[in-house]
């Protein structure tokens, strides 16, 4: 399954030849009392290359109300491979994150990625695409600071994941894994998330894939295929 792309995107996306276009496995979720009628996003793919539970909560997204899916990819390019894709997976990969960022684990959250507390933070990035209500509340992302404490950093986290009702359990009222294209620029190291009409530059997509090099080495094996 695939989430579906405008014909006006398509038809710019077959002219250009200086960006690389990449199937990322994704599952397309809501929640069953909690946010109703948002619709998510999450990543299947990269959280496992980077080796980071992190990942699973940075790179969900919240996307329109009327994504549609497609049975067949509406433009070839090829696939990343999927890993860890089931709702079960996801809840039980937040929940370990929920319960290091409370201090309930005797391994903090912080140790896994120090280096991305030397440049712009993900953890925020990531709080301006889920809680897009109160993004105001951080400020515009062109004025991030360059580094962000890691207290800081747990109470961003710990707040993305009481958005997804994680201490409450998360119910999931629909789950389906897809694939939704990505646009890669690697000279620019720019990421673009497609869905329908609309393309996103994602930063958070692109720390992960242009700033962990087990990530970037395997999305450009599979672009050389």
């Amino acid at each position: 399954m695939y989430i579906s792309i405008s014909g006006r995107i398509l038809n710019k996306l077959s002219k250009s030849k200086s960006k690389h276009l990449l199937w990322w496995p994704t599952a397309l979720f809501s929640l069953r009392e909690c946010r109703p009628g948002d619709i998510f996003i999450t990543d299947c793919y990269i959280h496992k290359i980077a080796n980071s539970i992190k990942a699973r909560l940075l790179l969900t997204i919240k996307v329109g109300k009327h994504v549609r899916v497609l049975e067949s990819p509406p433009i070839n390019a090829p696939h990343a491979p999927r890993y860890g894709c089931t709702c079960e997976e996801y809840s039980r990969a937040l929940t370990k994150l929920w319960d290091q960022i409370s201090g309930r684990d005797e391994q903090r959250v912080g140790q896994e990625d120090k280096s991305w507390r030397e440049a712009i933070s993900p953890e925020r990035l990531a709080l301006a695409h889920v809680l897009s209500p109160v993004k105001w509340i951080i400020g515009p992302m062109e004025n991030l600071p360059l580094s962000i404490a890691p207290d800081i950093a747990n109470t961003l986290l710990h707040d993305m994941l009481k958005y997804l009702c994680v201490d409450k359990e998360v119910k999931f009222d629909a789950w389906r894994q897809v694939y939704t294209l990505l646009v890669l620029d690697l000279e620019k190291k720019h990421a673009e998330v497609v869905i329908g009409s609309k393309k996103y530059r994602n930063k958070v997509i692109e720390r992960y894939i242009f700033g962990n090099p087990n990530v970037y080495s395997d999305v450009e094996n599979i672009l050389r295929k």
